[in-house]
């Protein structure tokens, strides 16, 4: 992800990075009677509860002298307050002008993956001001119990906020020096007018080296797995080349492909493709050995790859045991009950979801429609593999790792992988999300507006099993 300049984000008024941009002061305004900003005095109207929201406003009034710095930093304070004491309402009312549709549930979503990624906030400081034209620029360092994060404000003259970026840092991958990558074509005798790209990272040298396969999860990914600023694949792939071991990662049919609803199935959206990996790989000269590491759903697809391609071994990563349909419903309640509740809505949404997913146990082969996104044809071929079963009559080694803080999978799932997976094959990183990355918190998807890197040690773990397998 690209960052933005100090003088383009000034410019752009708060063009952020994918996450936030400014939006109408239609929220609570902030409430102290005794700020000397002009804005914080202007007429206001009440709402039901009694509290005072500020009027709405398109636009202020044309000045060209920007806000008194003494103000800027005040109200710069109390917007990261508003944060810390979840009154993301009224932090929205401190924003003036028609920026973008960020929300008090977009703030909060966001705060909670910073929590969620760096533990609980401590305390903050202004690092950085600036100007430009009748714009004020303030730069914020939030310490949390783990690691800090940026905040960027830009202020109008009324020292309303009209933009509002969480800039992303660098992530370190291992140097160029340690690997090399080339790009591959994916092509299938069956689907040759939808070739797949792909690339092969090699360790430096010319020695034999085993080889990975990474599979994807589920959602149309690219081959890096990229989710907001983060890439596992590639982390994964780079560091297991500085390990001494090759992999190859590739786009998903679901993204670069029109599928046809009957074209929606697991063999054809995972596991063909994955046996086409699997092959190419195993072409390039320095590669022996060929394992598959199935990241969520494709861990669940893995056993069936091995059925058909030449592989040593299985790395079931942050895999489901559970039925896909309980897993999905699960996951829906997580997310729902984040902040401490099940509002009537989203219990609505849950028991509609509970319904769709139950009429999944009776399709018949010839329906033919989608449900909640997700093709019947895919329902079907989940409904008759049990990946559990798979496992325990794998032709191959396996590895399962189990991320603590996953938002898919549970310790239930753990319990299952240990009744057919040797306990000394079984790796439990308490501290990592579902991208087998550090979080503070249980995970959800917010965790992922923010970047880290896939943790050392599962890098580590899965270089040196991969290197006993073809013992």
């Amino acid at each position: 992800m690209r960052h933005h300049s100090r003088r383009r984000f000034l410019l752009a008024a708060g063009v952020s990075l994918g996450l936030l941009a400014g939006c109408a002061a239609t929220g609570p305004a902030d409430d102290d009677a005794r700020s000397p900003d002009p804005e914080a005095r202007r007429p206001a109207s009440s709402t039901d509860d009694g509290r005072e929201t500020a009027a709405s406003t398109d636009r202020e009034p044309m000045d060209d002298t920007p806000a008194d710095p003494a103000v800027v930093d005040d109200r710069t304070h109390r917007f990261v307050r508003r944060l810390v004491d979840g009154e993301f309402e009224w932090a929205v009312g401190m924003f003036g002008g028609v920026l973008g549709g960020v929300g008090a549930g977009r703030l909060a979503s966001t705060w909670r993956g910073l929590t969620i990624q760096h533990g609980p906030y401590e305390r903050h400081e202004i690092t950085g001001r600036a100007v430009q034209g009748d714009r004020s620029l303030r730069a914020v360092s939030l310490k949390f119990a783990t690691d800090s994060q940026r905040l960027s404000l830009v202020f109008s003259p009324y020292a309303r906020i009209v933009g509002i970026d969480f800039p992303t840092r660098d992530t370190r991958l291992p140097s160029v020096a340690e690997h090399r990558s080339f790009d591959v074509t994916l092509q299938r005798d069956d689907a040759d007018d939808c070739p797949l790209g792909a690339t092969v990272t090699l360790p430096q040298g010319d020695d034999p080296v085993p080889g990975v396969v990474i599979v994807h999860r589920s959602g149309p990914l690219d081959r890096d797995g990229t989710v907001g600023p983060n890439r596992p694949y590639r982390d994964l792939a780079a560091g297991l080349a500085a390990r001494g071991v090759a992999a190859i990662q590739y786009d998903k049919r679901s993204l670069v492909c029109d599928l046809a609803r009957d074209e929606q199935t697991l063999r054809n959206v995972v596991v063909a493709d994955a046996v086409t990996a699997a092959a190419r790989l195993a072409a390039v000269e320095r590669v022996s050995d060929v394992v598959v590491f199935g990241h969520g759903m494709g861990g669940v697809a893995a056993p069936l790859v091995a059925r058909d391609a030449d592989v040593a071994g299985l790395v079931l990563a942050a895999t489901p045991a559970r039925p896909l349909s309980e897993v999905f419903l699960g996951t829906e309640r997580r997310k729902a009950a984040a902040d401490g509740r099940i509002t009537v809505v989203e219990r609505q949404r849950l028991d509609f979801f509970a319904e769709k997913l139950n009429g999944t146990a009776d399709l018949g082969p010839d329906d033919d429609y989608y449900v909640l996104g997700t093709s019947t044809a895919f329902w079907r071929d989940l409904r008759a593999h049990d990946v559990v079963a798979a496992v325990r009559d794998r032709p191959v080694p396996v590895l399962a790792l189990h991320a603590g803080r996953s938002f898919v999978t549970t310790h239930e799932d753990l319990q299952r992988w240990d009744e057919v997976v040797p306990r000394d094959a079984i790796h439990v990183y308490p501290a990592l999300d579902h991208l087998f990355m550090r979080v503070f918190d249980d995970s959800l998807p917010e965790a992922y507006f923010f970047p880290d890197t896939v943790a050392t040690q599962v890098v580590d773990d899965v270089a040196s099993w991969v290197g006993t397998v073809g013992d």
